[in-house]
C-alpha cells in the first residue's frame, strides 16, 4: 500500500500535486491496458511495459525494495515509470504515422 496516495505524511503542496499527477499517469497506463489501446491498438509486448509503468507510478517503493535501494530514493523511481509510459506512447505515435490513412 502506498500511503503517499492518501497524502499521509506529505506536508507540502508541490509534493502532493506531484504524487497526484503521477497517480493520474498510472491510471492512464492501467486504463490503456484494460481497454487495449492508448494512441492506437496495443501490441502484446506493450501490455507488460504498461503494467510495469502502472505499478511504478502507483507504488514507486516497490522498485526500491526489489533493487535494495534506500526508501529515501523512491520518488526518483517515478522517472522510470514515466519513461516506460513515454516509450510506449512514442512507439505508438511512430506506428500510427507509418499507417496510411
Amino acid at each position: 500500500f502506498n500511503s503517499d496516495l492518501i497524502l499521509q505524511g506529505i506536508n507540502s503542496w508541490p509534493l502532493g500535486l506531484f504524487i497526484f499527477f503521477m497517480a493520474l499517469l498510472g491510471s492512464a497506463a492501467f486504463t490503456s491496458v484494460v481497454q487495449g489501446w492508448l494512441i492506437t491498438n496495443n501490441k502484446i509486448w506493450e501490455v507488460p511495459i504498461l503494467l510495469a509503468a502502472t505499478v511504478i507510478l502507483f507504488h514507486p517503493g516497490v522498485i526500491t525494495q526489489l533493487a535494495g535501494i534506500s526508501p529515501d530514493y523512491k520518488y526518483y523511481m517515478y522517472s522510470l515509470g514515466v519513461l516506460l509510459l513515454a516509450g510506449v506512447i512514442g512507439g505508438q505515435l511512430i506506428r500510427k504515422k507509418a499507417v496510411p490513412a
